[in-house]
């Protein structure tokens, strides 16, 4: 008989212990934005320009007087920031700044509507500066390496050979595919022989004082115009392989302009963006580069963040600039601009949630839902609220909950039916920035968190549609982020030079908020939010920090409302929500990675049961279980990734048998009751023993027999082992002692 009981201990074991062994299998990757930086982002091939996003490498159609079409995007590991094209291979170098790290794409673009990666070099400890030049069959990137050391990466194309890195104290200007300059001081710079970039010779030095601006950027106007750029004007010399250059003429911009470093020429257009109250687009007349002269203005329309340094292209009768969050398409008639367009508007998602077979997903501006009832072919069904500012999702039963910035409300949706939600409360709020906060028990109760201009936190009921009160409105008196569980409000307050506090707030249900206690120097060293944050889900919560991107992220339980218990920390950093999902930990971290940690063997530094990089920036995680599957959604700022999940489904757990154990409450935090219905006479099964994950036994249980209720009999389980020593949140199984035809099944949160 022992044998046999070891023999199915051994098996329960197995069957846990395989339960671990978790992978994602990535089914689709839906894109949906792309922000574009300065540098070299942008490239003309053809009649199509390519784009570096931070997606990857998308392609755009240009047809004359029509709005580009994007026609091909092609995900990258990383923030794509540079992209250089000869012949049919794109280069593009992608970015980590939190990770000290480069990759190096050679993209074979023959057939742009089928995009595929030739080769790659991935090199570490050094960081991109997005800047890329060709000389003839030469690429050169610009890097910098963890020690701040400047240098010139350069390969042979298109062998995609590395022959040196090139070390240097600042940045070469392209003149045409033999010649660079290299700033000497102010405006005098040295001349450089780069026809072989094996072999770089210094020429001597060029005097562009004559200039009369201040020379911030170079580019070539043709094999013998050289254009020098500066925020006051565009200077124009002639150039050659001498040093003997002899300047032509300078068109300054208007006294309450500045122009930016970047243009493009067009024939005998020079197209050049600029800074005044608005930014915008300008053209320059060049065809007598002795006496060039504006043509035309235009504002820039519907422009999130505009940066200066960002490049120009032009394709058929357009320019084309990118900012941070969209492409801006201006069409021209021989200069005078006549259209603009916004080729592609930058959605940044802030995350989703599911309900039925409905996907709802939250962007900078608007609501998008999705019909996933067919995960391969996702299909956009509706977009709502484009035109204001939205904020993160909380789902509660049949209530979707989001915040308005633009009008300053939170909006409570009933999306009984997905496809066309109805408005069931609209809450105004001060004019400020905050997050909204939920109980995970809602209770028909929202909170206002208010970061700015006051350090508030309000309270709002809404048990009826179309109503609400307010509650309470408490001043916090400091900075800070927080959460709400179990009508506690937890909150990482700053003002305290040796770390942020955290101070529990209690009365919230009686609605008379009130400090509970203060934990000091809880967040010791690090700095106050928002370079500081907790985040948690249910009773778990973890301290995080953009002060040092390679700092640690510690992790924390709550018992009681006031006791704080560390659990582990881990040195991969977590930037948004965390989500739990029976014994396994997921969370996301820049740049773009899914952590899952096992939380039944999460104590002191640990390391991820897996590691998955995906594309974009990490916003959200969510899982979801459908057809007896289970899947992680992942949102990036980018696409959202949906992964199966395999090795812990419920097939893989021990069997449970429902109606032979019961245990309620279930989860539980401090006791839970075993009942057993059974068959056969009680003396036959005297023993209820309990195991963690790992199949090591934990408790062992005396049944309280009741034989006058219909043979069900009870254990209670205080959450402790047989050393009285409280057991950590997780998966437990119970069995009887002399069976081991029926398994049961319970969970401990805290």
């Amino acid at each position: 008989m022992k044998k046999i009981i070891l023999i199915a201990i051994f098996a329960l074991c197995m069957n846990i212990c395989l339960a671990q062994d978790i992978t994602l299998n990535k089914i689709v990757e839906y894109p949906t934005s792309g922000f574009y930086l300065e540098k070299n982002n942008l490239h003309v091939h053809k009649n199509h320009f390519f784009a570096a996003s931070s997606y990857g490498l998308e392609i755009y159609r240009v047809e004359e007087d029509e709005q580009a079409q994007l026609v091909s995007r092609l995900p990258l590991r990383d923030d794509a920031r540079t992209v250089a094209i000869k012949n049919e291979y794109a280069y593009v170098q992608t970015i980590s700044y939190f990770e000290d790290h480069t990759t190096l794409y050679k993209i074979n673009i023959s057939d742009v509507n089928n995009l595929s990666i030739i080769d790659s070099v991935y090199t570490e400890d050094e960081d991109g500066f997005g800047l890329v030049d060709i000389y003839n069959d030469f690429i050169i990137f610009k890097n910098y390496d963890t020690l701040s050391n400047n240098y010139y990466s350069i390969y042979r194309i298109p062998e995609f050979e590395f022959l040196q890195n090139y070390y240097c104290d600042n940045i070469f200007k392209q003149v045409n595919d033999s010649m660079a300059l290299y700033r000497y001081d102010g405006n005098i710079f040295t001349l450089y022989d780069f026809s072989d970039l094996v072999n770089i010779v210094e020429l001597g030095q060029v005097n562009l004082n004559d200039s009369g601006i201040y020379v911030s950027e170079i580019q070539s106007i043709n094999d013998s115009i050289l254009a020098c750029i500066g925020q006051e004007g565009i200077a124009f010399w002639k150039y050659s392989i001498n040093r003997n250059w002899e300047y032509i003429s300078t068109i300054y911009s208007p006294s309450d302009e500045d122009w930016s470093d970047k243009l493009y020429v067009a024939d005998d257009l020079v197209f050049i963006s600029y800074v005044s109250i608005y930014p915008g687009m300008k053209s320059i007349n060049i065809s007598d580069v002795s006496n060039p002269y504006i043509i035309d203005s235009k504002t820039l329309q519907d422009y999130y963040y505009y940066l200066p340094g960002t490049q120009i292209v032009c394709v058929s009768n357009s320019v084309f600039l990118g900012t941070y969050q969209k492409i801006h398409q201006f069409v021209h008639n021989n200069g005078y601009f006549e259209e603009q367009y916004h080729i592609y508007n930058n959605d940044l998602q802030r995350g989703g949630v599911i309900y039925n077979d409905y996907l709802f997903v939250s962007y900078v501006n608007g609501l998008k839902i999705y019909d996933i009832s067919s995960l391969t072919d996702i299909i956009l069904i509706n977009s709502i609220y484009n035109d204001i500012e939205t904020s993160t999702l909380f789902l509660r039963e049949n209530l979707l909950f989001f915040v308005d910035f633009t009008n300053y409300r939170i909006i409570v949706l009933d999306i009984s039916t997905p496809e066309t939600p109805i408005v069931r409360n609209e809450i105004p709020i001060p004019m400020s920035n905050g997050d909204l906060l939920m109980d995970e028990a809602y209770d028909e109760s929202i909170y206002y968190k208010e970061h700015s201009p006051n350090k508030i936190l309000l309270k709002y009921s809404i048990p009826e549609p179309n109503n609400y009160t307010v509650d309470f409105q408490y001043n916090l008196g400091c900075t800070g982020c927080g959460f709400i569980y179990n009508d506690y409000f937890y909150y990482l307050a700053g003002n305290n030079p040796d770390g942020p506090d955290l101070k529990i707030y209690g009365g919230l249900e009686e609605n008379n908020p009130e400090l509970f206690m203060t934990i000091e120097d809880f967040a010791k060293g690090y700095m106050d939010y928002p370079n500081s944050y907790i985040q948690n889900r249910d009773s778990l919560f973890y301290l995080g920090s953009w002060m040092d991107v390679r700092d640690s992220v510690r992790f924390y339980e709550i018992g009681e409302p006031t006791e704080i218990n560390y659990r582990f920390t881990t040195q991969h950093r977590c930037d948004k929500s965390i989500l739990i999902d029976g014994n396994y930990l997921f969370t996301s971290g820049r740049f773009s990675h899914i952590y899952a940690y096992d939380l039944s063997t999460a104590y002191g530094l640990v390391e991820p049961v897996i590691d998955y990089s995906d594309y974009g920036l990490s916003q959200y995680c969510l899982i979801h279980e459908s057809n007896n599957h289970k899947y992680l959604y992942h949102f990036q700022s980018t696409a959202f990734s949906i992964y199966e999940i395999e090795g812990y489904s419920n097939d893989d757990e021990p069997e449970v048998s429902e109606q032979y154990f019961t245990s309620y409450p279930n989860p539980f935090s401090t006791s839970t009751t075993i009942s057993l219905s059974l068959t056969t006479n009680l003396h036959e099964f005297s023993r209820i023993k309990i195991y963690n994950v790992k199949g090591q036994l934990v408790r062992e249980l005396k049944i309280n027999p009741d034989y006058n209720r219909e043979k069900i009999n009870e254990a209670v389980w205080d959450g402790r082992d047989d050393n009285g020593n409280e057991v950590g949140t997780g998966v437990y199984f119970y069995k009887l002692s002399n069976s081991d035809e029926h398994i049961g099944e319970v969970v401990k949160l805290r």
